[in-house]
């Protein structure tokens, strides 16, 4: 019985995500769990003259920390 609750309670959270997943994606979002999410791909095409997700900018700014700090 107890397996059964415990398989129960999985399921569920891993319906849960799947869903939340679901619904952003059909919202919109490109970078889900992005702080700017809902902005990011909006601000990315202003500032960068494309519709990519602007999360691929804090990984350029990361690289060019580090570059830097050489």
């Amino acid at each position: 019985m107890v397996n059964a609750v415990a398989t129960l309670i999985l399921v569920a959270i891993l319906g849960a995500a799947i869903a939340y997943i679901v619904r952003q994606k059909r919202a919109g979002v490109k970078c889900i769990g992005c702080p700017a999410a809902h902005d990011c791909a909006d601000r990315a095409k202003v500032e960068q003259g494309h519709g990519s997700c602007g999360c691929g900018s804090i990984d350029q700014m990361l690289a060019n920390m580090e570059r830097a700090a050489r």
